[in-house]
Parts: structure tokens; C-alpha cells; sequence
């Protein structure tokens, strides 16, 4: 049985993102338990951090509920910007396992 160059790509192309898609997501690595615990400690002065907290005018930057619940920020887009300084967020410097954990614990929000 002969299939089209066409067929072929896309079959292909489809294998490659089911194998990406399936070792990315086996390679997150963090405690959920350790990053709550460093997200009380280091990230309530500016944002709401525990599951359900939503935008309060009190607190000036996006509830880790809201940052969860964004389909945008996956543990790729946030390990990029908690190794970035930003204008309005302290420059947090942060281990490699923490960095892990805080992600682990946003992510495990949804």
C-alpha cells in the first residue's frame, strides 16, 4: 500500500509531537508541597497563592489561581519568567529545585 508524500509528513509530524508531548510531560520534575510552602513565604507580599484565591485590590500583581488558569503559561513560559528579572517583580534568585517546586505548585492549581 502506497501513501501520498502529503500523508506521510503529516504522519510523521504527528508522531513526533505525540513522542515530544509525552517526554515533556514526563520531565517536570518539583514538590508541589515544598513550592506552597516557598510561595508563602516569598510570593504572598504580592500575590494571592493558595487554590480558589482570586484578585483582590489589595494585591498588586495576578493570583497564582489566575496564572494557573491561563492555558498560556505552561511550566516551559514560567521557568522562563521566574529566571528573568522583570520590571515589576523583585529579582528572586532562586535555586534550580525551587524554581521546580514554585512551578510544580502553580501548575498543580489547575
Amino acid at each position: 500500500m502506497q501513501i501520498g508524500y502529503g500523508r506521510a509528513v503529516f504522519l510523521v509530524a504527528a508522531a513526533m509531537l505525540l513522542f515530544t508531548h509525552s517526554a515533556y510531560a514526563q520531565t517536570m520534575v518539583g514538590s508541589v508541597d515544598q513550592g506552597r510552602v516557598l510561595a508563602t513565604k516569598v510570593c504572598i507580599a504580592c500575590h494571592l497563592v493558595e487554590k480558589g484565591d482570586s484578585n483582590a485590590s489589595t494585591y498588586v500583581a495576578t493570583s497564582f489561581q489566575d496564572i494557573a488558569n491561563n492555558p498560556g503559561h505552561t511550566e516551559l513560559s514560567l521557568r522562563v519568567f521566574l529566571t528573568t528579572p522583570h520590571k515589576d517583580m523583585p529579582n528572586l534568585v532562586l535555586t534550580v529545585d525551587e524554581t521546580d517546586s514554585l512551578i510544580a505548585y502553580i501548575l498543580s492549581l489547575r
